[in-house]
Parts: structure tokens; sequence; C-alpha cells
């Protein structure tokens, strides 16, 4: 058997031992994944909120602007990135949806048909930047995941309002403009319409040299070549 003083010999070896391991163990960062991920959308924070990343932004919204028929703005917060991801992929081409800051909004929309959203900037903002041929999948892409998201989402995410045509819409506003037909819609209508009317003012119209008058007639030619039964027939 051991004397005492042999095993408290041996007991204080291996505390020395246990210390010079932990010297040479890396340390153990603290881990990020503990605190949900929020989508902030932009470069990194050092960048954005410099001065020229300021300036990056406004004139990235300003692009968009261009290109926008609509926009309208829903609650930033709380999105969690997988779920941020999701929606971001399932919108449609040429629709973008950005975090963009109020002041740095503000500066974006000046002078330009937009300008109206200034009454809109207040608490955080997620805008959504909807080109005029595609209103209706533009906003139902949010639809859709508000309602496939948590039920406290569902109620305090709802879109804010938005702007077209230099005019301020509400939530319902927005939803009424994204059933407005879009500009092939409203053509294919009119060359309902033309097909409906005596011979020599459909040829007089088809004749029309315009843009308006060219894309009457591709509607035409498209409408000429479904086979009969309308609409119906073409998609069975």
């Amino acid at each position: 058997a051991q004397s005492p003083t042999m095993r408290t010999a041996a007991v204080a070896l291996a505390a020395a031992l246990l210390g010079t391991a932990s010297a040479f163990r890396a340390p153990v960062a603290p881990s990020a994944a503990r605190a949900p991920a929020l989508y902030f959308g932009g470069a990194g924070k050092s960048y954005a909120t410099s001065s020229d990343g300021k300036v990056a932004r406004v004139e990235r919204v300003k692009e968009l602007l261009e290109g926008s028929t609509l926009i309208y703005s829903v609650p930033s917060y709380a999105i969690d990135m997988e779920s941020m991801t999701k929606m971001r992929n399932s919108l449609p081409e040429g629709v973008t949806c950005m975090v963009v800051k109020n002041t740095l909004m503000s500066r974006a929309v000046e002078g330009t048909e937009f300008e109206a959203a200034r009454d809109m900037l207040e608490r955080e903002n997620m805008w959504f930047f909807v080109p005029e041929d595609s209103l209706r999948p533009g906003v139902q892409a949010w639809e859709t995941f508000l309602k496939e998201a948590a039920a406290g989402l569902r109620k305090s995410h709802v879109v804010r309002g938005g702007v077209m045509s230099g005019k301020l819409l509400d939530t319902a506003g927005v939803t009424a403009a994204s059933k407005l037909p879009n500009k092939q819609e409203l053509i294919q209508k009119i060359a309902r319409a033309i097909n409906t009317v005596p011979t020599k003012v459909g040829v007089g119209i088809r004749t029309v040299p315009t843009k308006i008058g060219r894309g009457i007639k591709l509607a035409l030619v498209e409408e000429d070549d479904k086979p009969e039964g309308g609409d119906a027939a073409a998609e069975a």
C-alpha cells in the first residue's frame, strides 16, 4: 500500500499535469448559433455603416426604383435567416426585397415618383421593389410566406403599405394594385375587343404605326393561333 506521503505526491503531480494540458488547449469561442439569426440584408456591418456603404446603398435603391412600378414594405424584425432565404428564393424574377434604413430610403426616393414613401418611414422596414409585369406574383410571394409562417408573424408582419404612380397606398391598396392587369393582359383584352368589331375597323387598328399597334398585332396573332374553344381548349 502507498504511504500518505506518496499519495499526496501523486495527487500533486496529476494536478500539475492537468494544468499544463489546459494551457495548450485552444480557447473555445462563444457560439454564434445560440441566438437566432436575423436577416438585415446588405454587406457587413462595418461597411454598411460607413459613408461609402451608405452611398452605395442609396444608389442601389435608386436603381431598383427605376425599374419598379410598385414598392411596398413589411416589418423586417424577428425573421430568421432560413425563413428569409426561403422567401427570397420564392420571389418571381425581377422582384427584389431589401432591408433599408429609413434615412437612406428617404434619400433614395427624393425627387422620384415614390417620394410619398417618406410618410411610411417609421420603425424597421423591408422593402419590395416590383416591376410592372410582376405585380400579382410580387405581392403574392409575401402573402404566401405569411400563410406558412408562425401565427405571431401572420398578425404582426402584414403589408404596411406602399406607393404606386405617386400615390401612397395602405394595406388594402397594395392588395388591390396587385390585382391590376399587366400590359400584356391589357393588350390581349384590347385584341379580343378588336376581334368583335367590323373587319375594316379592325384592319385599320392593325395598321396603327405605334408600339401599341405592334403589341396589339402580336396579341391578335396569339389569339388567332389559339385552337377553337378559347383559353380552355389551349390549356387542355
